[in-house]
């Protein structure tokens, strides 16, 4: 029995089919045989190659991913910093609103008034000696820019100055009065 299985399929020494005698038909199979499996490598070759194209795309899109999702997180931290912080300003500015409706409420002209009738016209005076010093400033800029012509430059700073120049000694006479060297 071993030797009608070894006639059976007969050995070759060599391989492939120029070592056996084929039939045509076999040849024509094994022509056909050998381009499916070229065709097959090409094939699986290409889509190996595919395959890790598409790994390394993956790849490179996870670190990323993993980048993105640490700055994502350390930006959540830093919200959360920020969010804590805003919230003590809001209390603290909280708490500071209620402490200043808790106090009394005075009139404006009283907490700006001097103490007395002489401060009260002291105050007065010299509000009075700051607005003349500024309107003389923007009527010298008019006459800069042509919007005013020299002559009434002239009458209305002439004016404002001998009325300065009383304010100011009416200031030195207040303050003398009260007691402020100067």
């Amino acid at each position: 029995m071993h030797l009608q299985h070894q006639n059976r399929y007969p050995q070759s020494s060599g391989v492939g089919p120029q070592a056996q005698q084929l039939s045509p038909q076999q040849a024509q199979l094994y022509t056909k045989l050998q381009a499916a499996l070229l065709e097959f490598n090409t094939a699986s070759s290409r889509e190996m190659d595919n395959l890790v194209t598409v790994n390394k795309q993956l790849n490179d899109a996870e670190s990323r991913t993993k980048a993105e999702i640490q700055s994502l997180r350390d930006l959540h931290i830093k919200i959360q910093y920020n969010i804590a912080t805003l919230s003590r300003c809001i209390e603290q500015l909280t708490a500071k609103i209620e402490q200043i409706r808790s106090w009394p409420e005075e009139p404006v002209d009283e907490i700006i008034c001097g103490s007395s009738v002489v401060h009260n016209q002291l105050f007065e005076l010299v509000a009075e000696e700051i607005a003349i010093e500024d309107t003389i400033y923007y009527l010298g800029k008019a006459l800069s820019q042509d919007k005013v012509e020299l002559k009434a430059y002239m009458k209305h700073l002439r004016n404002l100055s001998r009325e300065q120049f009383m304010k100011k000694a009416l200031i030195k006479k207040v303050k003398a009065q009260l007691g402020h060297i100067e």
